[in-house]
């Protein structure tokens, strides 16, 4: 036989929680040894009954024997083994030992209901709740052995564990810190609920006696639980539900919705996560918003999105998918006001990434739908707008690059992603400085990828225009004449037989080349003539354009000649500052002094 010491350092290892995810192992390996305690005890006892103490065989005890067909000798031998574990000093070691040797106790009285009461009792005194949910399942093993048919202590075990539970569930507990390991703590309760649940239902059918006491239990019908001060959590909501026998429904089928409305803790998020299929946790998640949304439970709405997000990057979504999103995003615009208070309270990427992934199925789905697209534009160029990771310029443009890659053939929407990837580096410039040139860089190389892909002619000139400007705060020289090259080759391309030029177009157009002209001023070009080259091609160009009206022809020669008549003052009406350690600073200063740039302007 193993000492009793032994058994209690064995014992003791359970009383160590600091390995959360190893506990569940632990747990199986300890009991497995008290197992074979129990056994082992057993065992020796039932040998003492049998035979003397010379080794001689007395009589074989029946299958159910009483107490006092035992022999003195057995009882005694049993009644000091419990004196052994009773003198344990830890409560939970000693919880442990006696329930392994509770099977024992027939050799010393035939009523154990007592026993399992008191076991049930002492468990309240282990403060830890995995611990404490762990030595429940192992009580309630050990005990349906020996009273199947009683399932008092079971519901007692899940009232005291729903006890432990709420606080973690509602975020109240400080004991395990941070929400995280809160909500691994609920994952590594939840095996104890399902199999406890699973031991109260197991003869439940059997009686309608028994069934309608353990429904009171959990506060259904209505009526009685006024009267119970049960404190259900969701997680064990949705273990009795799923366990309780069909013939139970009918009964109390009014009195679930209200018994679930009271439930608001964290553990109902992981009980919809228990859908694998997206299909089905896509339904559970619509009809739980509407209950989220209800009670302005953001916390749980976070979560919601997040799952939501993950399920949408592993799988391709098919129509009935797509219905149920569509669904939510109803729920979510009209439950906030304006489009803006829905994006402002989201801030983390994967929810982000969880809109950007409902973009995109709208986006998919334009072609196929009846639903204005412009109305689908809008709505994903707003998004895009106020989409923000604060600091984390970087991430911002990695999400403007697969805004690009998803939304690419829109021309609106392409405009939009143009114009923040500006705005980003705009905000950059000011937050970092010189030492923003890198990124900005990277955005002006994103931008002059993109701008190409912009059907509009229109467009695509204005762009250009903004992005060299950015480039030129920068003294990004080269992309900057770049930028231009292509503002003015998008004029050239222009196609009036399009029929898509009304006066309104021909107003923007005459527009667009005076703001060029404009910024021509200030473009300090070191090689060749000068800005010179791109006025003579914008001459060429308004020249060739036969379909121009005279007052629309007048209107853009008189900016070019406005532009030679102002580069060829000495001084300058406006200029952008460079830095003092810039190249260009020297060239803006001088360059408009050299005499061969006269002659150019001249000719």
């Amino acid at each position: 036989m193993p000492e009793p010491f032994l058994l209690e350092q064995v014992a003791k290892l359970l009383m160590d929680t600091s390995g959360l995810s190893f506990y569940p192992t632990l747990f199986m390996l300890v009991t497995d040894v008290l197992d074979t305690l129990g056994d082992l005890v057993w065992e020796r006892i039932k040998r003492k009954a049998e035979y003397d103490d010379d080794g001689n065989f007395l009589a074989s005890l029946p299958e159910r024997f009483d107490a006092v067909h035992v022999r003195t000798e057995a009882r005694d031998t049993c009644r000091n083994w419990f004196a052994k574990i009773g003198g344990v000093r830890e409560l939970l070691p000693r919880i442990y030992l006696e329930l392994a040797i509770l099977h024992c106790r027939l050799f010393l009285e035939g009523n154990l209901i007592s026993n399992v009461e008191r076991l049930t009792m002492m468990i309240r005194g282990v403060a830890d709740p995995l611990a404490s949910a762990y030595c429940r399942t192992y009580m309630v093993r050990c005990a349906q052995a020996l009273l199947p048919s009683d399932s008092g202590f079971i519901i007692t075990s899940l009232n005291d564990l729903c006890t432990l539970m709420r606080p973690i569930a509602l975020g109240n507990e400080s004991f395990y810190g941070s929400s995280e390991k809160r909500k691994f703590v609920v994952a590594l309760l939840e095996p104890t609920i399902e199999w406890m649940m699973k031991c109260l239902f197991r003869s439940a059918s059997q009686s309608e006696q028994k069934l309608d006491l353990i429904t009171e239990k959990f506060g259904l019908p209505k009526s009685i639980s006024k009267a119970s001060n049960y404190p259900c959590v969701s997680m064990v909501l949705y273990y009795f539900l799923r366990e309780l026998p069909s013939e139970a429904f009918p009964l109390v089928a009014l009195d679930i919705p209200d018994l679930i409305e009271d439930c608001k803790d964290t553990s109902l998020d992981q009980v919809a996560c228990h859908y694998d299929e997206c299909y089905e946790y896509l339904e559970v998640a619509d009809v739980y918003l509407d209950f989220i949304l209800q009670h302005d439970m953001g916390s749980h709405l976070n979560m919601i999105l997040d799952e939501i997000s993950v399920r949408a990057e592993k799988n391709k979504f098919t129509e009935k998918e797509i219905t149920c999103i569509e669904s939510i995003m109803l729920k979510l615009v009209n439950h906030f006001t304006e489009l803006e208070d829905l994006i402002s309270c989201i801030h983390e990427p994967a929810e982000i990434q969880y809109l950007f992934q409902i973009s995109r199925t709208l986006y998919d789905k334009m072609e196929r739908s009846s639903f204005d697209n412009d109305q689908y534009d809008s709505l994903i160029a707003r998004f895009i707008q106020l989409v923000d990771f604060g600091s984390d310029v970087e991430e911002h443009l990695n999400f403007l690059i697969d805004c690009r890659a998803a939304f690419g053939r829109t021309d609106q929407l392409l405009d939009t992603i143009i114009h923040s990837c500006n705005c980003l580096a705009v905000r950059a410039m000011k937050v970092a400085g010189n030492q923003s040139v890198g990124f900005v860089k990277a955005c002006l190389a994103f931008t002059e990828v993109t701008v190409p892909a912009i059907m509009d002619d229109l467009r695509r000139i204005n762009l250009s225009i903004e992005t060299a400007e950015i480039a030129l705060q920068h003294d990004l020289l080269s992309q900057t004449e770049g930028l231009i090259d292509v503002a003015i080759g998008s004029l050239d391309s222009l196609d009036p037989k399009s029929g898509c030029y009304s006066i309104f177009d021909a107003q923007r157009l005459a527009s667009s080349i005076q703001c060029l002209c404009s910024f021509l001023i200030m473009v300090p070009v070191v090689t060749g003539d000068g800005i010179c080259s791109f006025l003579r091609r914008l001459m060429d160009i308004t020249n060739s354009m036969l379909w121009m009206t005279p007052t629309l022809r007048s209107r853009l020669l008189f900016a070019i000649v406005s532009v030679a008549a102002t580069v060829s003052q000495r001084r300058l009406p406006y200029h952008l500052s460079f830095r003092l350690s810039s190249p260009l600073c020297v060239f803006s200063s001088f360059f408009y002094v050299i005499p061969p740039y006269y002659s150019s302007i001249q000719k």
